[in-house]
């Protein structure tokens, strides 16, 4: 996923269900 700092990531989890988390927060453990 490529986002600039001030877009969202939004990605669907293997359950299937929609994530949209701050940039800053990308590639935390959930």
């Amino acid at each position: 996923v490529i986002a600039t700092e001030n877009e969202s990531v939004r990605w669907i989890t293997p359950l299937g269900l929609p994530v949209v988390q701050p940039y800053k927060q990308k590639g935390r453990c959930l």
